[in-house]
Parts: C-alpha cells; sequence; structure tokens
C-alpha cells in the first residue's frame, strides 16, 4: 500500500487531496493546524470513503514522518500549504 502525506488537510486542497488519494487506495497521514478543523476533516474523510485507512496528525516537520524518518522512495510527501509535491 503507497503512504502519501498531506500538510493543510484541515480543509480546501488538502482535505480534497487527502480524501481522493484515501478513496483511491492510499494510506494517507494529513496534518492540519486547527485540532477542531482536523477532526471534522477526518470525519468528513471516513464519510466518504468509510475504509480509508487515514490518521490525521497535529504537525509535523516537511519531508519527515512523525518519528523522525525521511519519507521513504516512492512515497509522496503532499504540502498543499505551498510548495506542492516532494518526492
Amino acid at each position: 500500500m503507497k503512504t502519501a502525506v498531506i500538510t493543510g488537510a484541515s480543509s480546501g486542497i488538502g482535505l480534497v487531496v487527502a480524501r481522493e488519494l484515501a478513496r483511491d487506495g492510499w494510506r494517507v497521514i494529513a496534518q492540519g493546524r486547527n485540532p477542531a478543523r482536523s477532526e471534522a476533516a477526518l470525519t468528513q474523510i471516513h464519510t466518504a470513503v468509510p475504509d480509508a485507512q487515514v490518521e490525521m496528525q497535529a504537525k509535523m516537520a516537511a519531508g519527515y514522518w512523525t518519528g523522525g524518518e525521511k519519507v521513504p522512495d516512492g512515497e509522496r510527501l503532499a504540502g498543499t500549504k505551498g510548495r506542492g509535491l516532494t518526492e
């Protein structure tokens, strides 16, 4: 299963990207700054895609998993609040 890390996923294009990748079968690690909006976004994703594998993070450094590991080759980091897709 492919994994995508999406920043700015609590609203707008970030939410749409997270939802649609989840719909396509990706594991999504989503990030949003506002806890209430992040929870609402997670609910919206699971309503649209009941079997989605999505987790919402409070914050993370760009290019790194929350565990401090570099994003693995072949996976994707989408920063929707700034600079686009990073490989």
